[in-house]
């Protein structure tokens, strides 16, 4: 009985829905549900700004995902990821505002600042053999310290 009735329920489905993976079909419907509820909350969540706002924010997050995705298929995790961004971004920003570097150079400076950090983490990993999580949790602590200290506790 409960094979007719399952049968009956395909047999209506479209083609693409029949043969998709369950996981993607429920998170498709998430995102739909999860788009809907945002829209009925605010009028300017599904507006033209909002949506390239977003579109900016995933492709930063894309670029990060990707190197986090690089280490850990080397069977290895990197915690200092948020602190070598904030650092390096506080420290671009900083030689922009208050530097003599200009705009054009602030952005190299700050790409520096964070390849410095991945350095001292590569080179606490591949030579000193020191455990990726532990040398990552140390220069995620010094950068968090030393970001702390240049703010002023801010």
């Amino acid at each position: 009985m409960s094979e007719t009735t399952i049968g009956g329920i395909a047999g209506r489905m479209p083609k693409f829905l029949r043969r998709a993976d369950p996981a993607v079909v429920t998170s498709f419907a998430c995102i739909v549900i999860l788009l809907l509820l945002g829209s009925l909350y605010s009028r300017s969540f599904l507006s033209p700004e909002y949506l390239l706002q977003q579109l900016k924010v995933a492709s930063f997050l894309g670029v990060i995902a990707t190197g986090m995705m690089l280490v850990i298929l080397l069977g290895q995790i990197d915690l200092s990821v948020p602190w070598s961004v904030a650092t390096g971004a506080m420290m671009a920003c900083a030689a922009a505002a208050y530097g003599s570097l200009g705009v054009a150079l602030a952005i190299p400076f700050g790409v520096l600042c964070g390849v410095a950090i991945g350095l001292v983490n590569g080179i606490g990993v591949a030579y000193l053999r020191i455990p990726s999580m532990i040398i990552t949790l140390a220069t995620n602590a010094v950068a968090q310290g030393l970001m702390v200290v240049y703010t002023g506790g801010f």
